[in-house]
């Protein structure tokens, strides 16, 4: 990756770099990028499967019941007093993307 990329990538994120924050950044992602590269050269032991090599453990999702558990008061009413705003029950916050 080169700095031009970097300085591009970054105008958009709003970062604000200065030359030496962006010759390191370019430095940094051109490592990472060969982490993926690498990881994407990994082939299956065997020929045919591809699928088993997406998941290199046997674990699986555990799912658990989600239960109500009752607030505080007064800690709920602090947070609460801390919106300027509220929609009936609501509590409404600012945009904060433009």
């Amino acid at each position: 990756m080169d700095i031009e990329t970097v300085r591009k990538i970054s105008e958009v994120a709003r970062l604000h770099l200065t030359e030496d924050e962006l010759e390191q950044l370019t430095s940094e992602m051109d490592e990472l990028l060969g982490h993926f590269k690498s990881v994407q050269d990994i082939k299956p032991s065997k020929p045919g499967h591809a699928k088993e090599s997406h998941y290199m453990h046997d674990l699986k999702n555990a799912m658990r019941d989600d239960s109500v558990v009752a607030c505080d008061p007064e800690q709920a009413e602090a947070i609460r007093n801390e919106f300027t705003k509220r929609d009936g029950r609501y509590l409404t916050a600012p945009k904060s993307i433009k």
